[in-house]
């Protein structure tokens, strides 16, 4: 997510699931594309990711999930 706090507000998924529980942490996609943050810290981990950024942050997302 571009902004965790924004996204937690604003994006129905991401609002859905923080109520029912389904998801407890969100981080930056900034975060996690420069270093600062891990999306995943074991296989079973999964990340969504809401796109509701900018176009060139999908671009290097999906760069980035090609090189795993």
């Amino acid at each position: 997510m571009d902004d965790p706090v924004t996204a937690a507000e604003h994006a129905g998924p991401v609002v859905d699931a923080l109520r029912t529980g389904l998801l407890t942490d969100l981080v930056g996609l900034g975060d996690v594309l420069t270093g600062r943050a891990v999306a995943r810290a074991a296989p079973g981990d999964i990340v969504h990711c809401n796109s509701v950024g900018l176009g060139i942050q999908d671009a290097v997302q999906a760069a980035k999930g090609e090189r795993r």
